[in-house]
């Protein structure tokens, strides 16, 4: 008899359970805002070494620096690798160099698009031309 009565209370839980795990893949699914066009400032890092402090088991002498950037207040974010970002991400003498960023940030994410940046007081854009990041320059057209 005690069977009996605990079953409505566990299939009305159950029920619930179900309910509570269908709205949330609903509000998942819902499309995320765009990214947002930032400047921000920090310095190129190796992302895995700057997680060695909380703890990360980095192996970079094995598998490479990842490079990054660490902003003033410890965030760390990644770049998506493109055109664009070649150069932050595999150039080893920039590690530790200061850097302004006009990039994309995505939300609920800390990877970073990046569009131009400053670096050692030289502005590098992209140069659809040449396709490739230069410092700023310009074209004869006519």
């Amino acid at each position: 008899m005690f069977k009996t009565r605990r079953m409505p209370v566990v299939l009305f839980c159950g029920l619930l359970l179900v309910w509570c795990m269908y709205l949330q893949a609903y509000a998942d699914s819902k499309e995320s805002p765009p990214p947002s066009v930032v400047t921000i400032e920090g310095k190129i890092t190796c992302i895995s070494c700057a997680l060695k402090k909380w703890g990360a088991y980095a192996q970079c002498d094995l598998f490479g620096h990842s490079h990054g950037m660490e902003t003033r207040d410890g965030t760390v974010f990644g770049f998506i690798s493109n055109a664009r970002s070649q150069d932050l991400l595999k150039k080893e003498d920039i590690i530790g160099k200061d850097v302004i960023l006009r990039c994309k940030v995505f939300p609920r994410s800390l990877f970073l698009d990046v569009d131009s940046y400053r670096l050692d007081d030289v502005w590098y854009n992209w140069c659809e031309t040449c396709k490739a990041m230069l410092p700023g320059h310009k074209h004869n057209t006519k």
